[in-house]
C-alpha cells in the first residue's frame, strides 16, 4: 500500500522561511532588475546566506531558517547597494517583500549636511568621530554617487573605520575608505533620504586639529563631560544640550581649521559593548539584539541634530 512521505504529512517547515518578492526603481517607480541580491543575517559579522545573481524583477530565495534577528537584503543596482530589513516576525517575512532601488544623478545642490564631531579623551590618547547626517532630498529621488563626498582628515590621525547607515536600515555598513593626499573620497553613495556617514580616527596627540573647515559650523560633543576641550580659531561657539548626548558645542568656522585640546586626565573609558568578552549578554541572540538596539539609538541621537542641516552647505 502506497503512503506519503512522512515530510509531506508534516507540511511546510515552519522554522524555515524562504523570502519572496520584487525590486521596483523609486526614481521612476519602474520594475527593476539589480545586478544582485543578497539575503543576510546580521550579527557580530554579517553572514550572507544566499545569492542571486541577474535575478530579474521578481525573486525567490531559498529556504532559511528563520531567527530572531531580521533578515537583511542587500541589491546592488547601477554599483551602488541598498539594503532592505525584514523585521523577525512570521507575518512580514512571508509576505511579499519590496525592494526599492534608485537611478545616479543626485547633485551636490540636493545634499543637506550637518557636521558633527564627537572627541573621547582616552589613556592612550584620542578617539574621533566624525559624523556627517546626510539628506538627499532629490527630486524625483536619485542616488548621490559614491566617490564624489570628499573629507579631509589630519595627517597625525589614523583612520579605524568608515560606516554608513541610512534610515531604513539605521544598520552601520562597514566600507574601505583610504586617505590620500589628506583626504578621504568617499566610495559609497547617499540614496534619497537620510543618511548617517561615520568615520572613526585616533591619534596619540591631545591636540585636535581640524582640517575640514568648509563647513559654517560644526556641533561637537566630547567625553567624558569634564573633559570640555579649550578651541583656537573658532569664530563664535554656542552651549547645546541634545537629549542624549548631553552637553554639546555649536563651534562656528570662518574657513580656518579649528583646533581642539583635551586635559592630559579626566578620560573616558570604551563603552562594555566593545570589549572583548561581555558578561553581560552571555546568549548570541541577547548580544545582538543590544547590539542593534544601540545602533538604533546612536541613530535616532544624531538625528535630532537635523534641526540644523537645512541651514549647512559645504563652502567651496
Amino acid at each position: 500500500m502506497w503512503s506519503q512521505p512522512a515530510s509531506e504529512l508534516q507540511g511546510p517547515n515552519p522554522s524555515a522561511v524562504q523570502i519572496k518578492g520584487r525590486v521596483i526603481n523609486g526614481t521612476n517607480g519602474a520594475p527593476a532588475a539589480a545586478e544582485k541580491l543578497e539575503l543576510i543575517r546580521p550579527g557580530q559579522q554579517m553572514t550572507v546566506l544566499h545569492t542571486l545573481e541577474n535575478p530579474g524583477t521578481n525573486f525567490r530565495f531559498p529556504p532559511a531558517e528563520r531567527v530572531a534577528v531580521p533578515f537583511l537584503i542587500r541589491a546592488t543596482y547601477q554599483g551602488e547597494t541598498y539594503v532592505t530589513v525584514i523585521p523577525p516576525v512570521a507575518e512580514r517575512q512571508d509576505e511579499a517583500q519590496l525592494v526599492q532601488v534608485f537611478d545616479s544623478g543626485a547633485r551636490d545642490e540636493d545634499l543637506n549636511i550637518m557636521p558633527g564631531l564627537e572627541i573621547l579623551n582616552e589613556e592612550q590618547g584620542l578617539r574621533i568621530n566624525l559624523v556627517y547626517s546626510v539628506e538627499n532630498a532629490s527630486n524625483p529621488p536619485r542616488t548621490y554617487a559614491g566617490d564624489q563626498f570628499i573629507i579631509r582628515v589630519p595627517e597625525t590621525a589614523k583612520v579605524t573605520g568608515c560606516r554608513l547607515a541610512h534610515q531604513s536600515s539605521r544598520m552601520p555598513a562597514p566600507f574601505t575608505c583610504n586617505v590620500q593626499d589628506g583626504a578621504i573620497s568617499v566610495p559609497k553613495g547617499f540614496r534619497p533620504g537620510s543618511s548617517q556617514l561615520t568615520v572613526q580616527l585616533e591619534q596619540s596627540s591631545r591636540e585636535y586639529r581640524d582640517p575640514e573647515a568648509s563647513y559654517p559650523f560644526k556641533v561637537v560633543v566630547w567625553k567624558p563631560e569634564k573633559a570640555k576641550p579649550e578651541m583656537e580659531n573658532e569664530k563664535a561657539v554656542e552651549e547645546l544640550n541634545i537629549r542624549g548626548l548631553g552637553p554639546a558645542l555649536k563651534v562656528d568656522y570662518d574657513g580656518r581649521p579649528v583646533v581642539y585640546n583635551l586635559p592630559d586626565d579626566s578620560f573616558h573609558y570604551a563603552n562594555p559593548l566593545q570589549s572583548d568578552y561581555n558578561p553581560v549578554f552571555k546568549n548570541a541572540t541577547i548580544t545582538i539584539v543590544s547590539v542593534l538596539g544601540v545602533i538604533a539609538i546612536l541613530f535616532l541621537a544624531f538625528s535630532l541634530l537635523s534641526s540644523f542641516r537645512i541651514q549647512v552647505k559645504r563652502n567651496r
